[in-house]
């Protein structure tokens, strides 16, 4: 039923259908995504979806998707997050000292999804970001760049400063560490978090505010 509402011609229809289907068969969700993005269909959702359950065969078409003159392309900037491919970094650099392409915004969310924290002088706001750095603050952006390529070389996937999956004190998970651990694993519990899904996700806009599960 889920998947003959994928194409519908409502897209929040369309959204709910291929989430659900990428909660039953990420890997078929998966490959039925990647099939829109070969014919330039891509969604915010489609999007998304290859962030969590992809992998850097991904890279190439999220990056278009994200640097497509459309509303959604803030959820091809945070999937490449969602990847965490030490390639994306470079991106995520170059996007956000580019106010102009409406992206600088996005990488600015999307790093602080990665490292639970940005560059030092870096700003959401377009006027701040405008200030010019000093020798010693350049100097400290470019330590924090490469401190940040080599923890993602390291532990691999990245979220919230930690290496995803939660390696701690199982007590000690984040909801949001867990959530995305039972969207990986159709068996896995508690199964009701499978049908949680945080306020701006399917955008590709999501909130601290905006945790699953909270």
């Amino acid at each position: 039923l889920s998947a003959s509402l994928v194409t519908d011609p409502e897209p929040e229809v369309r959204a709910a259908a291929i989430w659900s289907v990428a909660l039953m068969n990420p890997q078929g969700a998966n490959q039925w995504c990647r099939d829109r993005a070969s014919k330039g269909e891509l969604e915010p959702v489609h999007a998304r979806i290859l962030g969590l359950h992809g992998g850097s065969q991904d890279t190439a078409a999220l990056r278009s998707f994200a640097e497509g003159n459309h509303e959604g392309r803030a959820a091809g900037v945070f999937a490449l997050a969602d990847l965490g491919d030490e390639g994306v970094l470079p991106l995520l650099r170059e996007w956000l000292d580019n106010p102009e392409s409406g992206l600088s915004e996005a990488a600015h969310g999307a790093l602080s999804c990665l490292f639970d924290d940005t560059p030092p002088g870096s700003s959401d706001d377009e006027e701040e970001s405008a200030e010019p750095l000093g020798e010693e603050a350049r100097e400290a952006e470019e330590e924090w760049w490469k401190e940040a390529a080599d923890r993602i070389s390291r532990e691999g996937r990245l979220l919230r400063g930690h290496g995803f999956p939660w390696r701690g004190p199982v007590a000690e998970e984040p909801m949001v560490f867990l959530w995305r651990s039972v969207l990986g694993n159709p068996a896995a519990e508690p199964r009701w978090l499978r049908r949680e899904v945080p306020d701006g996700w399917f955008s590709g806009r999501p909130t601290d505010e905006a945790i699953p599960g909270e």
